[in-house]
């Protein structure tokens, strides 16, 4: 934590604790009280599953958003009918879960994506979700495909040119 404090409230801790050890006080010195900006947001938020409504309201209000740094996004069961469109935004994100839920589409900002795993299995998609999926950023960087358990009638005749290691489709 120290090496990734503000070098300027780190001088001035070191001072109070200077201070200190001099038998002096630190009332009204500026180091006990509150701080008057906003804490310095230590460490990187990486991955975040949702897994209740509630859960999706806490982790992603408004108020605390989706943090920049994101790179696993997982929603599971919570009958969500369409990606966040703020994942959308994410330069870092590689891996979207979105399992079981109630995706029928997909936005074809999705596509713009460089994901390496996308898991959209028991959902209600269709080949139509997949239309815009051949000749997009996201069909070069993906490695994982999972759309079990969908309306799939077929494999998607563009999957066959993805470089995947892995293809998870069944018929439903």
């Amino acid at each position: 934590m120290i090496s990734k404090a503000d070098p300027g409230q780190l001088k001035k801790l070191l001072s109070a604790i200077k201070t200190s050890f001099e038998g002096k006080t630190l009332v009204g010195v500026g180091v006990l009280t509150s701080a008057t900006n906003k804490p310095v947001k230590i460490g990187k938020t990486t991955k975040i599953n949702i897994l209740s409504r509630d859960d999706y309201k806490t982790k992603l209000s408004k108020k605390s958003g989706i943090p920049a740094e994101l790179e696993e996004f997982r929603c599971h069961g919570i009958g969500m009918k369409q990606i966040d469109m703020r994942l959308f935004k994410l330069r870092h994100l590689s891996v979207l879960d979105m399992t079981r839920n109630n995706l029928t589409t997909l936005n074809p900002k999705l596509f713009q994506l460089r994901l390496k795993a996308l898991i959209l299995s028991d959902n209600k998609l269709d080949e139509r979700a997949f239309s815009k999926l051949k000749s997009s950023p996201i069909a070069e960087s993906l490695q994982k495909l999972d759309l079990s358990v969908n309306k799939l009638h077929s494999l998607p005749s563009l999957c066959h040119f993805l470089k995947l290691s892995s293809l998870i489709i069944d018929k439903n």
